[in-house]
């Protein structure tokens, strides 16, 4: 067809059309002015639609409220694709905080939905999904799309290599492993930071692992957490073989004899052992341990006197014999000690008769003493049976020592001693003996230091 009979037949077209509608629309001038307004409406509510529904906005939005910390305005923004997985507010403020720590993060989130935006404009097909936050597009036939943001679901691999243990996600059991199933996937999940761990109880310790898994900005949005649970074997040690083993502060009724070692345990400082002993004088008990990466051995050996039952008869011992031993020199009496073994009785038998020989004679009195008890060391003599402890104390006394060409006048002098005195049970009479004192004139500065220093002063 020629372009001219073209132009004609479009021409009478036109007129036809004219000549009905005109005539329509002046015999219904009322319908037609509701009509007109309708079509009016119907273009003003898309334009206004698509202003207010504009993709940019939405995303100025998004990007707004992850600066400004605004969970609730996140959470009316962002979508779920998956039915069974809800927004939270608790992993978008994981979202937060990651992108406060990874300045780069949001930028490239940002970026990557504008360039969404772009591509749709340009009739590019961009589906988004290549990170963790992206535009989804849904065409309303005859009407604008409409742009919702939604989250790149995540898939956690948690794996362990203990059969029987328990896998568990932001402390809520997931999965048991088996001996053929060691690994367990738990998704779809929102992007975020979670809690994994495993766990498995043995017959002397729980053992556990624990990672923290941050899902954001993994190119495959998987993510994976190795629980490997180490429980090796622990070395004990005591002076005491009949010393009882305790975990977390419950006995497991073995003792160093029977059990020097122990394991599978768990070094990552949930356990804590010590050792106990019911000795003729009482029970006494080590201080507890705690079994941390780098221990290889624990020493369990009960510390003597750590309890007031067993510690107090030892304070009044010392005490006594602080105040008798000055009675004795000042009396030249021998027989003023209540607190001492042959032994030590003798050597100061000699010195009292020394001092008599020599006319030596002294006064004065003690005045309070300092007991280390931090430092204390228990044995058992091998020959004798008895046990033996040492133990530093500090005497504080008033006192002076006169020959016989001093005329007794002379003036007291303030005096602080150190000794390590020994004492000895007598199972038989059921009490302690000082033994033996052996003096300490240097290094002792590393002693009276502890929270278990006791100090007494006397009236």
């Amino acid at each position: 067809m020629e372009p001219k009979q073209q132009l004609s037949d479009l021409q009478g077209t036109l007129k036809n059309t004219k000549n009905k509608v005109v005539p329509f629309f002046l015999k219904n001038k009322k319908w037609s002015i509701v009509l007109i307004a309708l079509v009016f409406i119907i273009v003003a509510a898309y334009i206004a639609g698509a202003y207010l529904m504009n993709p940019r906005d939405t995303v100025t939005s998004f990007e707004q409220a992850v600066r400004n910390g605004d969970v609730k305005t996140l959470k009316g923004l962002i979508h779920s694709p998956e039915s069974q997985v809800k927004v939270d507010e608790k992993h978008l403020k994981d979202l937060i905080t990651y992108s406060k720590e990874n300045e780069e993060y949001l930028p490239k989130i940002i970026g990557n939905m504008m360039a969404q935006i772009n591509d749709e404009e340009n009739g590019i097909p961009n589906s988004g999904g290549a990170t963790d936050f992206y535009l989804k597009k849904t065409s309303i036939p005859l009407f604008y799309s409409h742009f919702t943001i939604q989250f790149r679901p995540y898939f956690l691999e948690l794996s362990t290599n203990e059969a029987g243990s328990t896998l568990k996600l932001d402390n809520k059991k997931v999965f048991q492993t088996t001996d053929k199933e060691k690994k367990h996937t738990i998704g779809p999940l929102m992007p975020g930071i979670y809690k994994t761990s495993a766990e498995k109880k043995f017959q002397y310790a729980l053992l556990s692992q624990e990672n923290s898994v941050t899902a954001f900005d993994d190119e495959n949005a998987t993510s994976t957490s190795d629980l490997e649970l180490y429980g090796g074997s622990l070395e004990l040690e005591s002076n005491f073989e009949n010393t009882s083993i305790f975990i977390n502060g419950k006995s497991i009724n073995q003792t160093i004899k029977t059990m020097p070692k122990i394991g599978p345990i768990s070094f990552n400082g949930t356990i804590r052992i010590h050792g106990e002993q019911q000795f003729p004088w009482g029970l006494e008990k080590s201080a507890e341990a705690l079994v941390e990466q780098e221990t290889s051995s624990v020493n369990i050996t009960p510390v003597p006197f750590a309890t007031n039952a067993t510690r107090k008869p030892i304070i009044t011992l010392i005490n006594n014999y602080s105040k008798q031993e000055l009675l004795a020199l000042v009396n030249h009496d021998p027989n003023k000690f209540t607190t001492i073994g042959d032994s030590l009785k003798a050597r100061f038998i000699e010195t009292i008769n020394n001092n008599v020989q020599f006319e030596e004679t002294w006064k004065g009195k003690a005045l309070g003493t300092r007991i280390d008890f931090d430092n204390v060391t228990l044995s058992l003599n091998e020959e004798t049976k008895i046990y033996e402890a040492t133990i530093p104390v500090e005497i504080h006394a008033k006192y002076r020592k006169y020959s016989r060409y001093d005329s007794g006048d002379e003036p007291l002098e303030d005096k602080v001693d150190y000794y390590k005195l020994t004492l000895s049970y007598n199972e038989k009479t059921k009490t302690w003996l000082i033994t033996d004192k052996e003096d300490q004139y240097s290094n002792t500065s590393n002693y009276f230091n502890g929270k278990n220093t006791v100090k007494s002063e006397f009236k």
